[in-house]
């Protein structure tokens, strides 16, 4: 009986391995803010109902499946070689790459399926068919275009004029929000870029000049100095550009002033509550800057770059809850409080820590 008990919690130990494995290759932290974006494009034209809000979170999870899974089966050989201390299951064996690939495709016939049967708008549907092809690109050639960014941000506009349409008509906020969450993945894509500068990947980080240098040669370069007898070659210092300082602040300041601009459109309330939007939304806002800034360290440290990062992402889908709010309440809290929910409560189960993803 001891020895039954014994192989059971082994069996169930062996599940759990597995399952966790899976959850990490699918990216399953992040799914809601695929969601998000599909949430957003609808409450931009109609208000969100529980049917709605389900089916679009639905669609979006499955969505996202596809799309991350099938970006680890891609990168499984670039991830096994650059060595970075993430964790890539598939990279590292645990998970066959064409049993993901397979799952992948499956989760994609499930969200289209989910979208086709719906009742909502068949425009809507070929949409999120006309999605994948950005998608597709973006995990088949985001290791040597280095302006694949473009490719997960063309997904991105797509998913939420998709949203829109199965609420009725895309409008001028729809295309506007759009804007501004492209921006966001666009430069999403460089954060996770500026975490794994120690590979060979060709990205927008690098064509606007941005390095990793051993500190004495940073010092022999920016002081005209030589430094003797002390040995730097373990700390690595990241040297930025002005050119990578305007399209970083640059972008966030289109996205901010466009989401501000929504926000100040369509806000009404009573004086009191009118203060309490306010303080939230600039509090949000001093975040999301600072926050920004912060990510971009001198001194190269990955986990504190993925912090930063998850700290700026964040902030920023608050802020995107905070402003569409004004058009439906409830609806803005869901995308404010669910994707940051969800992200904090996987992570702190299946990662090192809320804000730290193994990735």
């Amino acid at each position: 009986m001891s020895n039954q008990r014994h192989t059971d919690v082994l069996n169930e130990f062996e599940l759990g391995y597995k399952v966790t494995k899976w959850i990490k290759t699918m990216r399953i932290q992040t799914a809601l803010v695929t969601s998000l974006a599909v949430w957003v494009g609808y409450v931009s034209v109609a208000n969100l109902t529980v049917e709605s809000t389900i089916v679009l979170g639905a669609i979006g999870l499955f969505f996202h499946i596809f799309g991350f899974t099938m970006n680890e089966v891609e990168d499984y050989e670039y991830d096994a070689a650059i060595g970075n201390g993430s964790e890539h299951p598939i990279a590292k064996g645990e998970v066959h790459a064409g049993i993901a690939k397979y799952v992948a495709w499956m989760a994609f016939t499930v969200a289209i399926s989910i979208s086709a049967l719906s009742g909502y708008s068949t425009a809507g549907t070929l949409v999120l068919l006309g999605a994948a092809v950005p998608g597709v690109m973006y995990n088949k050639f985001s290791k040597v275009h280095w302006w694949s960014n473009a490719y997960l941000s063309i997904w991105a506009v797509m998913m939420v004029i998709a949203g829109a349409l199965h609420a009725g008509t895309p409008n001028q906020v729809t295309y506007m929000l759009a804007i501004a969450i492209a921006i966001q993945i666009f430069i999403q894509v460089m954060e996770g870029d500026m975490k794994d500068l120690t590979g060979n990947e060709d990205s927008v980080c690098r064509r606007m000049g941005v390095k990793l240098q051993s500190s004495h040669e940073y010092i022999k370069q920016t002081q005209n100095a030589e430094l003797e007898n002390l040995d730097y070659n373990d700390t690595r210092i990241v040297s930025y550009t002005k050119k990578f300082g305007a399209l970083l602040y640059g972008s966030k300041i289109v996205e901010l002033g466009l989401l501000i601009a929504i926000a100040s459109s369509f806000v009404s309330m009573a004086p009191f509550g009118l203060r309490l939007y306010g303080l939230g939304y600039f509090t949000t806002i001093i975040i999301f800057v600072s926050s920004l800034s912060m990510l971009t360290v001198y001194v190269y440290d990955r986990n504190r770059i993925k912090q930063m990062s998850s700290i700026h992402e964040l902030s920023a889908i608050v802020l995107i809850g905070l402003t569409v709010f004004p058009l439906q309440r409830w609806a803005g809290v869901l995308i404010a409080l669910g994707p940051i929910m969800w992200y904090l409560g996987v992570n702190k189960v299946i990662h090192s820590g809320a804000l730290n993803p193994d990735i």
